[in-house]
């Protein structure tokens, strides 16, 4: 009880001195400068496509071109039977063509086995196609998805990883965005298909929906999608060959979307929207260990695309000002520049603070990231939820993400000064250095 007496006084004494005032001046002022109206203008952008679409029935249009999946295979096993069986199974009128690129197929053997086994059973029909496609050597993510150009002859592209499964209806929700001619690239809704393994998994799944889903439906009213996920992506095939289609090294999607909206400027009507009800679930890590490596590689991608590799790219010249302002407040400021404020505060405050305040300011710091989780949790589950019944179940989590999320930022911090150091990005481990050098 002495303990929370003490933390209780020092609070009050914060509060009540004023000092509350000067934290936030001297902490707080850049993150609210920089976070609370990014998230007004997605919290408005969800309920203004809500309303649209609740006002204005959202009309579904008699388009059913071939579509082709083009599904990139290394190492996922028995894992590939259940993505090709999602693809088989899609409530689509329309062609449907699954080619499936097996990496390394000489020693990835397990994965090739298993997809030349389903195939055997597989329901080949005019609208089903599988192709198996074996790549003898290792070439990384970004050729087996470039295979497209040989193998694909659909009007739409969708890029998958081999280890995923969708709902039933995302071609079919997909390939309705794609009536509009403006529309070039769409980004789909990636969820965590083993949520319910344990808390990590739980918490990376209430990420996904908020940090993700939530934002791109935000940013897709605006024309303004900050990613076309490697996972899942859906392009146009005429537009994507007349770009050099994805590049080796790290972060490929980023890239082609930077690559893509760098037409922006010159095309006025070009669009980059998001599809909410298309759905795909993938594996989350489920291990702390595992969650440390996947965000070291994702954390330091984003600096060198950033800073590295588009830092001339990034620019109103060819973007616009609409999306060069919201890729440097989105991009930058938000994934790059934030963590570095936040992690600096809370190490500066633990150095000089007296132990009480410092756990008064964590306290602070906790609650503010609380009242945002919540608030964005309750705008998904109102306005963009299509299962609700167990989306509530995120809602016993709520209140850990803030920590969850505080503790990333630290990991965001080693892993872009670790890219400031010693550049390893160069090298991704999503291709071999050979493939890496020779492209550079």
């Amino acid at each position: 009880m002495d303990f929370f007496s003490h933390l209780w006084l020092y609070l009050s004494g914060l509060l009540s001195a004023g000092e509350l005032d000067a934290f936030i001046l001297k902490f707080f002022l850049f993150s609210l400068l920089i976070e609370i109206p990014l998230y007004l203008i997605i919290v408005f952008a969800v309920m203004y496509k809500y309303l649209q679409e609740t006002l204005m029935a959202k009309r579904r249009f008699g388009y059913y071109p071939k579509v082709s999946c083009i599904v990139v295979c290394y190492n996922e096993g028995r894992d590939i039977v259940q993505t090709i069986r999602s693809l088989e199974q899609q409530y689509y009128r329309g062609v449907v063509e699954i080619v499936v690129a097996v990496d390394d197929a000489q020693t990835n053997t397990h994965t090739l086995q298993a997809a030349k086994q389903y195939a055997k059973s597989f329901n080949h029909s005019p609208k089903r196609v599988l192709k198996i496609i074996e790549k003898k050597t290792r070439g990384g993510h970004a050729s087996s998805m470039n295979l497209w150009k040989l193998y694909c002859t659909g009007k739409i592209i969708i890029n998958l990883d081999g280890d995923s499964s969708c709902d039933n209806d995302m071609i079919s929700n997909a390939v309705q965005e794609f009536h509009s001619e403006g529309v070039v690239a769409c980004s789909g809704t990636l969820k965590a298909r083993n949520a319910d393994q344990n808390l990590l998994t739980k918490l990376q799944g209430l990420e996904y929906i908020l940090g993700i889903h939530l934002t791109r439906v935000g940013l897709g009213v605006m024309n303004m999608v900050n990613n076309l996920s490697g996972a899942f992506g859906i392009y146009r095939a005429g537009f994507l060959k007349k770009t050099s289609g994805w590049r080796n090294g790290s972060a490929e999607d980023l890239d082609l979307t930077l690559r893509i909206k760098a037409y922006f400027k010159r095309h006025k009507n070009m669009r980059v929207v998001h599809s909410p009800n298309s759905i795909v679930y993938t594996d989350v890590p489920s291990t702390i260990i595992s969650l440390f490596k996947q965000r070291m590689r994702w954390d330091g991608d984003l600096y060198y695309i950033y800073v590295s590799r588009h830092r001339k790219k990034i620019s109103p010249r060819f973007m616009g000002w609409k999306n060069f302002i919201f890729t440097l407040w989105s991009g930058l400021l938000m994934s790059v520049v934030l963590p570095f404020v936040i992690v600096a505060s809370l190490m500066y405050s633990l150095l000089t603070l007296n132990l009480y305040v410092f756990l008064g300011v964590l306290i602070l710091v906790y609650l503010y990231y609380l009242a945002i989780t919540l608030i964005l949790y309750l705008v998904y589950w109102v306005f963009i939820s299509e299962r609700k019944l167990y989306d509530v179940s995120y809602l016993l989590v709520v209140p850990l993400l803030p920590i969850y999320n505080i503790c990333l930022k630290f990991v965001t911090a080693i892993a872009i000064f670790t890219e400031i150091l010693i550049r390893s990005h160069r090298d991704s481990t999503m291709a071999p250095s050979w493939i890496n050098k020779k492209s550079r």
